[in-house]
């Protein structure tokens, strides 16, 4: 009875010390002092974990399988946008982040249907650490899909025709600032784009207010 006893306490402890690795381990890539700069549903991740009452409406809201998987995704949001950021990283090293940050999107976007809901802002961002990482023709697929995917949503046709803007593709630019503009007229940034381009025949607004 008591050798029975003395196993159940050790086997409990080691589930224990198992499941606070796992724990440590999730939360760790992102500082304590830093994960408030990270959406409500990566501060929940980080903080409680992966289940619970705390959690249960991301569990109903996302799904059980992508919520398990969801904090590779908020380890790419702070690497992309603040650890790749810091002022004085050397390029190699930022390089570096920035391929993990994109394979951290990589093994979510594998792991979650098509239509999940946060399927269009991970490949934004990932287009963005493309971009940075200098493999434009990689960001221009994963915007271009993020377009397929919500052909109102703005931030991708901007950053797109950035890209292209950048790569001299003007033309390209172009239909992508009027196709823009036709599903968001009054986008500041598609308009500002859109008249900082060379003019061909008018501007590249090609929104219903502008054929009025």
């Amino acid at each position: 009875m008591t050798r029975s006893f003395g196993w159940r306490i050790f086997a409990g402890a080691l589930i224990f010390s198992v499941a606070s690795a796992v724990f440590a381990q999730v939360q760790g890539v992102v500082p304590e002092d830093k994960v408030w700069l990270l959406p409500p549903f990566c501060q929940d991740r980080l903080n409680y974990g992966e289940r619970g009452e705390k959690v249960q409406k991301w569990l109903d809201t996302l799904g059980e399988v992508a919520y398990t998987h969801i904090h590779h995704y908020c380890w790419a949001i702070y690497k992309i946008n603040f650890q790749a950021a810091e002022r004085g990283m050397p390029p190699g090293e930022r390089g570096t982040i920035l391929n993990s940050g994109v394979g951290d999107i990589d093994y979510v976007l594998a792991r979650t249907s098509p239509d999940f809901p946060l399927r269009y802002p991970m490949l934004v961002l990932q287009a963005q650490a493309l971009t940075g990482l200098k493999r434009p023709v990689q960001a221009t697929k994963k915007l271009q899909e993020a377009i397929a995917l919500r052909p109102s949503e703005e931030i991708a046709y901007f950053r797109l025709a950035q890209l292209q803007i950048s790569m001299g593709a003007t033309a390209e630019a172009r239909d992508t600032i009027r196709t823009g503009l036709q599903q968001k007229p009054d986008s500041p940034g598609l308009q500002r784009l859109s008249k900082s381009l060379p003019s061909k025949g008018g501007s590249a607004d090609a929104s219903p207010k502008s054929k009025q």
